[in-house]
């Protein structure tokens, strides 16, 4: 292989042999387009900022910037063809430590480069973040380079990756912005471009993938300006068919070459860094000419059709055709995309949080249970003026904490609130679920507790996630995938076996499922991932999820242990999500921008509490 040519980031855990088994494929590719090829349009309405220069910046003298043509604008009045899914524009005064971590996914160093990843490499100043290369020996490499990932803080499959970048221009350098498989596995990956300092005016375009008998590639490229001069926009749309890649707003290659294997990695999460490729490199010779510049990166997933709103069940509660309905009506309609924040953390001496959901009788008011060897007791939560929770423990009478997994909220049709609480846990041994009235959040305990025996039909598993549908209690198994099963009915007075409904395909070892406001879409928590599974049918929600792989991932803090969450308040569009860590999380699903026929609903969260109990202690 030529030098120079592929990606020569070769990971630590891929065999020398295996790497040596490159294929350069060509015929798959399609000539680039001339002219403006369709592409993602900024929701913002085009680019940040105007073309060259995008801010001031702390960077050394060096050749002028020239003029980068800019991203075709979002026409005021078309509908939403994408939808912003990650971005950074570096206007801080330091990386966004929500948004990357220093070096790659799998440590600070490879096998076949001569740079280390410094922190300090990335300097985030005037608007865009600079990638140094210095003469710098560290790590037992010659050179310090900069590198930044997104792993374990956003992922994604298919979509539209776009950075502007102006390159490192040193002989021996390399300037990348690529993404591989969230779960660390390669192949496959995608590179967005490479361009070699020592050939500036050369952007590469490379898949790699594994089609059973080894490593295969794609590469192609495009000649043109000098990308180090200036800065220039690079995109690459992933589909099922395949990557088509941009510069500068025009299609310069297409290709469906590994496409299938691509999209058996998962989801992707993104790369950026400097490196050195060339032990005789000159980086770190002329300042100016050693570093990496990037003005901004962002990412979209195709916005989803327009779903029209459900005609209503033939009868109330029961859909066409009898028997059991999975749900009723639905509101508000929450849209996408998904967006993960920090909150503040529950109290000091709360402990671990293993289910949660919110009040609908008390406005602001939430519920959550604590696992086992805990008291058997609820825990009311609300936020105060200032945004600190504040907690109250509420005893349950006649039950006991043997392993309580997660708290369900059921407003029953004659307009009593019921707490439900699955005992499922330690290898699915202790099966029951108590129910409870909802208490006033100032009680001193609840009323005497009924208690619910069940069995799978299959055998046991671990269970920590329950969700209500309707009036229909659902469990999802915390196995791989998850299996979810649906009660029609439960009594105190028999063993309840649930009816199996499917798997939860493509969710791992999950510990929060909650159906959103509208029932068209499920978010699945685990400790590490929210699985958000979109255009579901409001009518049977659980039906038309089973066997489907999630839309989107959005990754959490490890370490954290995400075990409790519901939408909070009660019928909005965010999932707070509580972990163990104490450490509470806010996933939003945001309307989409084009005008709907719901736009003009009254949010539940936004009626008037006339008549309502507020939530005090």
């Amino acid at each position: 292989m030529p030098r120079g040519w592929g990606t020569s980031l070769r990971r630590r855990t891929v065999p020398a042999v295996a790497l040596s088994l490159v294929l350069l494929v060509v015929g798959a590719d399609v000539p680039a387009a001339s002219g403006n090829a369709p592409r993602p349009a900024s929701p913002w309405g085009g680019v940040a900022r105007n073309p060259g220069t995008p801010k001031r910046t702390e960077r050394p003298a060096g050749p002028a910037i020239q003029p980068a043509a800019s991203v075709r604008p979002q026409q005021v009045g078309e509908p939403a063809e994408w939808v912003l899914t990650f971005h950074d524009e570096f206007d801080g005064t330091s990386l966004d430590k929500s948004k990357w971590s220093n070096g790659f996914g799998w440590g600070q160093d490879t096998n076949s480069n001569y740079g280390w990843c410094d922190p300090g490499a990335n300097v985030v100043s005037g608007g865009v973040l600079v990638q140094r290369i210095d003469r710098r020996p560290k790590g037992g490499e010659p050179f310090s380079v900069g590198c930044i990932n997104s792993k374990k803080r956003f992922a994604q499959q298919y979509g539209y990756w776009e950075a502007r970048i102006r390159t490192a221009r040193c002989a021996g350098s390399r300037s990348a912005f690529w993404g591989k498989p969230n779960d660390e596995s390669w192949p496959p990956e995608i590179d967005v471009v490479e361009v070699n300092g020592d050939a500036s005016h050369t952007a590469k375009f490379t898949v790699h993938w594994d089609d059973g008998d080894g490593h295969q590639e794609s590469q192609g490229g495009f000649t043109g300006p000098d990308f180090s001069d200036g800065f220039h926009t690079f995109g690459a749309e992933w589909t099922p068919d395949g990557v088509t890649w941009f510069v500068d707003g025009v299609q310069r290659r297409h290709t469906a070459a590994g496409a299938e294997a691509l999209g058996d990695g998962g989801p992707f999460y993104t790369i950026l860094n400097s490196q050195v490729i060339d032990p005789d490199s000159t980086c770190g010779d002329v300042p100016s000419e050693s570093a990496e510049y990037v003005d901004y990166v962002r990412i979209w997933t195709p916005a989803p059709a327009p779903v029209p709103a459900p005609a209503r069940p033939p009868s109330a509660g029961k859909p066409a055709g009898g028997g059991p309905a999975e749900g009723g009506g639905a509101s508000p309609d929450c849209g996408l995309p998904v967006r993960l924040q920090s909150q503040s953390p529950l109290p000091t001496g709360t402990g671990e949080a293993s289910g949660a959901v919110a009040s609908q009788r008390y406005p602001g008011l939430g519920w959550f249970i604590r696992d086992s060897g805990n008291p058997a007791s609820l825990y009311a939560f609300r936020f105060d003026a200032a945004g600190v929770p504040r907690v109250r423990e509420v005893p349950v009478t006649g039950a006991t904490n043997r392993d309580w997994e997660d708290l369900v909220y059921w407003m029953r049709p004659d307009g009593v609130a019921r707490l439900l609480i699955p005992e499922s846990g330690q290898g699915g041994g202790d099966t029951s679920i108590y129910e409870v009235p909802e208490p006033a959040p100032g009680q001193a305990a609840t009323a005497p507790a009924i208690r619910y025996r069940y069995r799978y039909p299959d055998g046991k598993a671990n269970t920590e996630s329950a969700f209500m549908v309707g009036d229909h209690l659902a469990l999802v198994t915390k196995t791989t995938p998850g299996r979810i099963y649906r009660f029609d009915k439960l009594s105190p007075d028999r063993v309840n076996v649930p009816l199996y409904m499917g798997e939860l395909d493509g969710a791992d070892r999950v510990s929060v499922v909650r159906l959103s406001p509208d029932r068209r879409t499920m978010v699945a928590a685990s400790h590490t991932k929210a699985y958000v599974y979109e255009g579901l049918s409001p009518v049977t929600p659980i039906r038309s999820v089973v066997g489907r792989p999630p839309t989107r991932i959005t990754a959490i803090d490890v370490g954290d242990n995400v075990e409790a969450g519901d939408w909070f308040p009660t019928g909005s569009c965010r999932l707070l999500l509580l972990a163990e860590s104490r450490n509470t999380y806010q996933l939003r699903l945001t309307t989409p921008v084009r005008a709907t026929a719901a736009r003009g609903r009254v949010r539940s969260s936004d009626r008037s509490t006339t008549g309502r109990a507020q939530a005090t202690f």
